[in-house]
């Protein structure tokens, strides 16, 4: 059997607490995605605190790379062919 998950946001969070103590939307967010065949550890990207972007974690990983990553390990190579307007950079998971 082939099982694999992967948990995403469609945003990430900003580092400072705002006035409600709270953390308001913001740029760099995480996936994760794993299962029995999915190559453990591998870490894509790094964050840095200490370079923030006005306030967020920059951007390190298209999170297209990933969907395109987990599109062709169920349908193979060249399943996500087409699928995006932009073909993000390729991403081993």
């Amino acid at each position: 059997d082939r099982v694999m998950v992967m948990t995403t946001s469609e945003f990430g969070r900003r580092v400072r607490e705002n006035g409600s103590g709270g953390t308001d939307h913001g740029n760099g967010g995480l996936q994760f995605v794993f299962g029995p065949a999915v190559s453990g550890g591998v870490v894509h990207g790094e964050y840095g605190l200490g370079s923030l972007d006005d306030g967020d974690i920059p951007l390190a990983i298209d999170t297209r790379s990933v969907y395109q990553a987990a599109l062709e390990w169920v349908g193979g190579d060249g399943a996500a062919d087409g699928v995006f307007e932009n073909a993000p950079a390729r991403l081993t998971i």
